[in-house]
């Protein structure tokens, strides 16, 4: 009953293009879907048909109407529709059920994150006290956390950039009509990041820590936490940062990788 127009208006145009062998909608399906089908399955040339009908002239009076000003021009006092505290509290929500519904960009860091920290620790676990009591082992496990925070740091990079340019053509489409400020944009795309970060970064430090001989104690492990946790959000951040502002992925890959190399050197 909610499609009596648009199934007759369908069939009536086939007729009145010479054809009659358009698919009946069958019971139960979706008009919408019938729809599409018939328009593209089908040798008709609906789109020449409705040009030039009673129906699209119709149409375009209707529009051409509704586009007139009537009464004063209205003015606007902001820029946006919304304050940005609402703008920032749609987004923030929005984005923590992105992410919670597209889980293969956590399920893989999370991953990655285990198998290299059980990888690197394999290489370095020994029986304590004894492998820190020489200088040269005390260097390799230095070197070890260096190209390990280093190594997850670029892993990192390089997910979040295909994971932002995803996102990069709904930012520009609702920026330009106005609807979200880039800095909700921005803030929203960093908190839902961080509980990522930060339980990524406990996990991979806590069995690397476990494994590697090291002096025991917690202010040990947390300071090691927080250099790595930083660190990894850093690289995620700018690689954020660096899709928005560069023009493709592949300009901001290469410029991020080589930003990076060059400060790990340094």
């Amino acid at each position: 009953n909610e499609c009596n127009v648009l199934v007759p208006y369908f069939e009536n145009m086939a007729l009145k293009l010479g054809t009659n062998e358009i698919e009946p909608l069958a019971d139960g399906a979706n008009p919408a879907t019938w729809m599409l089908s018939t328009c593209v399955t089908q040798d008709v040339d609906f789109a020449t048909g409705y040009f030039n009908s009673t129906f699209a002239q119709e149409n375009l009076n209707l529009t051409k109407e509704a586009m007139q000003i009537h009464g004063e021009k209205p003015e606007f006092t902001t820029e946006y529709a919304t304050p940005l505290i609402f703008q920032f509290r749609i987004l923030l929500k929005r984005q923590f059920i992105n992410y919670w519904r597209g889980p293969s960009y956590n399920v893989a860091r999370g991953m990655v994150s285990i198998l290299v920290a059980a990888i690197f620790g394999s290489c370095f676990g020994q029986d304590r006290p004894e492998a820190v009591q020489l200088y040269s082992r005390v260097l390799s496990r230095v070197g070890l956390f260096f190209l390990d925070t280093f190594f997850l740091g670029i892993i990192y990079f390089s997910a979040a950039l295909g994971q932002m340019s995803k996102e990069r053509e709904s930012f520009y489409r609702e920026s330009a009509a106005r609807m979200y400020s880039p800095l909700p944009y921005s803030i929203s795309f960093g908190l839902s990041e961080t509980p990522y970060l930060l339980s990524f970064s406990f996990i991979h430090t806590g069995i690397l820590f476990a494994i590697v001989d090291l002096y025991p104690g917690a202010e040990r492990y947390f300071f090691y936490y927080a250099y790595f946790a930083l660190y990894v959000s850093f690289t995620t951040f700018l690689a954020q940062a660096l899709v928005v502002i560069m023009p493709d992925q592949g300009s901001a890959q290469t410029l991020g990788t080589s930003f990076l190399q060059v400060t790990s050197i340094v």
